[in-house]
């Protein structure tokens, strides 16, 4: 929570008869408890399934002898980090297997062309969210091609080999020189034209083309949107509905909650002071009472500068901190004005 005055800041911040009845009573709302409580025990899993967003992506398959096809594929992420296709059954027919990308819990998907799912796994823990990055190859030469995945934006990422069921094969680091091979085999797997994955496939031994979307719109608004998620830690911002990046952050730890709603930014400061706490953050933009803010990791007068650790965990006094360099980048795309909305 941080008060802008000019290019200064204050805080970033329950007889026997009635005896009976009375037992009898009690007994009633027990039993009445137990029953609604097993309701909703049994209710659960429905009510958790039909929470779970989904988004379709449209599909077109066009072969050789111009034969068109089309499907959609869903997902429960809107934004495919990786796509390769791959024949599992040697029958002359592709599938296809599409990941996560960068802000998503690390889904792999194997599907057919018709959109049908053949298997679904997580490749790495639920909590990385950086994205997936995916190939194809006979790795373990049986004959059959598996899926290999890597983490992506990861200094030191780890490789997991998957079969066609998502059972994994083995795992290592990439940075292992011995697996160079596998490194050659993910830097092939090019990124999408204008957004369009195109890929080669076969349809019953016929050539065809199938072209699928690197990602799908996501929210209604139209211009210029953040979208900021404190469960999740993330933030991401979106043109027309379309997301164009996300980012870890850090937002206000117990105490000083990041205010939830929608809002719209107040201002740009590139370098804000905050005199409460006598340190700079750069690349202020206030969205609530002129006090709250999105800004880089705070900076104290002798340069030093609080770490990239703190992203992903809320420690800030309610500000919404950002990592050096998508702070500047989501500074320079913003406009005063730009819609800011801050949810669980």
């Amino acid at each position: 929570m941080t008060n802008v005055k000019a290019q200064s800041l204050n805080q970033c911040q329950n007889p026997k008869s009635k005896i009976t009845f009375g037992i009898k009573l009690f007994d009633i709302h027990l039993a009445f408890g137990f029953w609604t409580l097993a309701f909703f025990i049994w209710l659960l899993p429905t009510l958790a399934l039909a929470a779970e967003p989904t988004y379709n992506f449209p599909v077109a398959v066009t072969r050789a002898d111009n034969a068109t096809a089309s499907t959609s594929f869903t997902l429960p992420f809107f934004v495919i980090g990786r796509a390769v296709a791959l024949d599992l059954g040697n029958d002359g027919t592709s599938e296809l297997a599409v990941s996560a990308a960068n802000g998503f819990a690390p889904y792999v998907f194997l599907l057919r062309q018709d959109g049908s799912i053949i298997s679904q796994w997580l490749a790495y823990d639920k909590k990385f969210q950086g994205g997936v990055r995916i190939a194809s190859g006979d790795v373990n030469n049986d004959g059959k091609p598996e899926i290999i995945t890597v983490q992506a934006g990861e200094t030191l990422p780890l490789v997991k080999i998957f079969n066609g069921f998502g059972a994994k094969i083995q795992e290592f680091s990439l940075n292992d020189k011995k697996y160079a091979n596998i490194k050659n085999l993910l830097d092939a797997v090019g990124n999408p034209l204008n957004n369009i994955f195109s890929l080669a496939v076969k349809t019953g031994n016929t050539p065809a083309t199938l072209k699928l979307p690197k990602q799908v719109k996501a929210v209604s608004q139209t211009g210029k949107t953040i979208i900021v998620n404190l469960t999740d830690q993330r933030l991401s911002y979106y043109q027309d509905g379309m997301r164009l990046n996300s980012y870890r952050v850090s937002t206000g730890r117990w105490g000083f909650a990041t205010p939830i709603g929608e809002f719209k930014t107040q201002n740009k400061i590139p370098r804000a002071y905050s005199k409460a706490y006598g340190l700079y953050m750069p690349f202020w933009m206030a969205f609530y009472r002129g006090e709250y803010g999105i800004h880089e990791l705070p900076e104290w007068p002798n340069g030093y500068k609080e770490g990239e650790n703190h992203l992903g965990t809320p420690v800030s006094h309610g500000c919404i901190r950002l990592g050096v360099g998508p702070a500047k980048t989501l500074y320079d795309w913003a406009k005063v004005g730009t819609t800011v909305i801050v949810q669980k």
